[in-house]
């Protein structure tokens, strides 16, 4: 139980756990119904109401409530879980990260919250520590078959093919009718190229299995394979598990763009329109559609159409302002936009994070209200928290930022870019030593943030430390000698003891990654420098005239 109670609430939430645990749904809503009438606003029964929410889906209320609880229990596991789980099926992998790691921290045994902080991890790229968090299931006495194959997809995203290969045959071993596991086996397989074996180990899973994971990851792996036949061909076998549903509609539309088939493409998403009326990602691409035929207006009616039916559908009015600064629509249009798309759904993060960017990059005082405005809204949202710090900063408000951007890192301590936007702020504080603390614990929690390691060297350059710098230059071209940032760096290094030839060799590499302006420019400076007018100026025209 979630707390003390009296016997009568007792008896009810011990009947709707066990229906719900038994799978027995309509009877569990039955007992949660009296339940609600008898104690609307005791806790086991918004616990209840905000699990019921989750299973349908309705992951906005499943958080509304969850915070009501977390105000009277901070530290509930069952309840941090679910607000974890809410966010990440939000994609909200920040705030999901937070609240997992703090239901872990409170009940370690919770496998769940494990799992799904796994997740996290990997969709976030941070595989090491999906690997940390799974080890004392992967490496207990009775490892479970999700777990194995999430620790194989982490240590193929770490690189370590053998020790993947390892846990997936575990997890194989350990759960062989499982399909969940046999699909993630299989995709694994096509991550490392080899889709042609994964394709049939699909192709068999999705002709026993009734539900649709591994159609859709049948029609990926064919899409990476470049077969759009074959794409097609598995679409039509997840239609017909899902008949009445547009995704299957939806996805023949996109494949069937890939081969430029706009009439096709038309009337796939008309026919997801159709299953449901209201499928915005159908009515996004036929808007898309238009827009590409030169019909911004018929794009336009369709999103205004979708809002007549839907008023609080912030996705159809961020499209609209979106579709406002493609054709040239005047700025305080773009802004009504989207402030309409805040008031229709304020309780949505993304509406309030557009309209702060929009603002920045024009008014930064509105941007700094705008901000506040949706701190109020959503004072839990790390994605707010984080505008808002970005904000402080460019209004001329560092010291406000700096406090931001501490308690963010306090409520976030696991996330590696929060430490390097609170080094950002000290350093517009003038407190370059504790923006140094913040890069080396960023690297700390990961170690090859290559966006930390280059404010160190940039720091180490306005310490005049030339040496400082180049060392850890040199670890960030072991880490990605791909990137032509690095080769930039050194070319800085170069620069600044006047060794120009050095630094032209160095910018000439990264100028041969990405021609850029700021490649091209940085090339040319270091060749005059060292005395080659006419190389430099005849780069400047070769690089024009390309």
């Amino acid at each position: 139980m979630l707390t003390t109670h009296p016997k009568a609430v007792g008896a009810h939430t011990s009947v709707i756990t066990i229906l719900t645990e038994q799978n027995k749904v309509d009877e569990a809503k039955a007992q949660f119904d009296q339940l609600k009438k008898a104690v609307p606003n005791h806790p086991d029964t918004l616990f209840f109401e905000a699990q019921f929410a989750y299973a349908n889906k309705d992951y906005k209320t499943t958080r509304e409530i969850t915070d009501r609880l977390l105000k009277g229990m901070p530290d509930h596991p069952r309840v941090l879980e679910l607000a974890g789980a809410a966010d990440y099926r939000q994609r909200r992998y920040t705030e999901a990260e937070a609240f997992l790691a703090r239901a872990l921290k409170n009940a370690p045994g919770m496998l769940m919250s494990r799992q799904l902080l796994a997740q996290t991890y990997l969709r976030t790229n941070q595989p090491m520590k999906a690997i940390e968090i799974l080890q004392p299931v992967t490496e207990g006495k009775a490892p479970d078959g999700t777990s194995l194959a999430l620790a194989g997809e982490a240590y193929l995203q770490a690189g370590d093919t053998k020790r993947s290969d390892a846990a997936f045959a575990l997890a194989a071993k350990v759960s062989p009718n499982d399909n969940r596991v046999r699909t993630s086996a299989a995709m694994a397989q096509v991550t490392r190229g080899n889709s042609a074996g994964a394709v049939t180990q699909l192709e068999a899973i999705a002709a026993e299995d009734k539900g649709p994971r591994a159609d859709i990851a049948l029609i990926s792996a064919r899409l990476k394979q470049n077969d759009i036949v074959g794409a097609l061909k598995a679409i039509d076998g997840l239609e017909k598990k899902t008949p009445d549903r547009p995704l299957a509609y939806n996805l023949r539309g996109r494949v069937l763009l890939l081969k430029r088939d706009i009439p096709g493409a038309t009337k796939a998403f008309e026919t997801a329109l159709g299953k449901d009326p209201n499928y915005f990602p159908a009515v996004a691409s036929l808007a898309a559609i238009d827009l590409s035929a030169g019909k911004p207006d018929l794009a336009r009616k369709r999103f205004e159409d979708l809002i007549k039916a839907q008023p609080n559908n912030h996705q159809a009015r961020l499209a609209l302002a979106e579709l406002g600064v493609r054709t040239g629509a005047p700025p305080e249009e773009v802004l009504t936009q989207l402030r309409a798309a805040i008031k229709a759904n304020p309780s949505e993060p993304m509406p309030h994070l557009v309209l702060i960017g929009q603002l920045l990059s024009s008014d930064e005082k509105a941007a700094l209200n705008a901000a506040r405005e949706a701190t109020a809204a959503l004072p839990n949202n790390l994605e707010i928290m984080e505008a808002l710090g970005r904000t402080q900063v460019a209004a001329g408000s560092p010291e406000q930022a700096v406090s931001t951007f501490t308690k963010l890192t306090a409520l976030a301590p696991v996330n590696a870019n929060y430490q390097v936007r609170l080094a950002e702020a000290l350093v517009a504080n003038k407190d370059a030593d504790g923006a140094r603390r913040a890069l080396r614990k960023s690297l700390e929690i990961k170690p090859d943030l290559l966006v930390a390691k280059r404010a160190l060297v940039l720091m180490a350059l306005a310490d005049k430390k030339p040496q400082d710098a180049m060392a850890l230059v040199r670890e960030m071209q072991k880490q990605d000698p791909k990137d032509p940032v690095v080769y930039s760096l050194e070319g800085d290094v170069e620069a600044t003891r006047k060794n120009w030839d050095a630094a032209a060799t160095s910018y000439r590499t990264a100028f041969g990654m990405n021609k850029s302006t700021e490649a091209v420019v940085r090339l040319h400076t270091a060749l005059r420098a060292g005395g080659k007018t006419a190389e430099a100026d005849k780069l400047v025209a070769d690089w024009l005239k390309e």
